[in-house]
């Protein structure tokens, strides 16, 4: 796959691959969306620094539990999803991500969000539901252009964030236990 400097999409979903060596995704200059979805990736430790125009990435329904801080460095993604892995904690890096639009960490084992995802000034959309989360709301409501957020099915407790009142673009919000 090194040799195709020009492919744009890649999709290796339903394979039941455990691994993905390092050096297949380095020369894909070109890669815009990759999908991996439905495999047996434990660790997802690929250099992703090569991956210059990524801007999809999904990685649902795999067994993986923690993410590299270089995933921080992929500036050009909008959408990624990683629900059903078993994450349980995001690297405070996720502030790279300047581009994304939509998050997708349902179902997970995450029991808290890094302060830097309110950072993420371009996130539209945030999907948090059935995780293990006791708190965040507050990072949270720090994404003012934020249109929906579900993180129903959590161990949420307290108040909803005054902050909240802030939140003008807000058009959907699911916080039910």
């Amino acid at each position: 796959l090194w040799l195709l400097t020009q492919l744009d999409l890649l999709d290796l979903s339903h394979n039941q691959l455990s691994t993905i060596p390092n050096n297949v995704l380095q020369s894909l200059i070109s890669l815009d969306e990759l999908n991996m979805w439905y495999n047996q990736l434990s660790a997802w430790n690929v250099n992703l620094t090569g991956l210059l125009t990524l801007a999809r990435l999904y990685l649902e329904e795999n067994d993986i539990t923690s993410l590299p801080t270089d995933i921080g460095t992929l500036d050009t993604l909008t959408h990624l999803n990683l629900s059903g892995n078993a994450l349980t904690s995001l690297p405070t890096t996720v502030w790279g991500w300047t581009s994304l639009i939509s998050l997708d960490l349902r179902s997970n084992q995450l029991t808290d969000l890094p302060s830097t995802l309110g950072d993420i000034s371009t996130l539209d959309h945030l999907y948090l539901q059935n995780n293990n989360l006791t708190d965040g709301l507050e990072i949270i409501s720090e994404i003012a252009g934020l249109q929906t957020l579900y993180a129903q099915d959590n161990e949420l407790v307290g108040l909803i964030p005054q902050a909240f009142d802030q939140m003008s673009a807000l058009t959907s919000l699911y916080l039910q236990n």
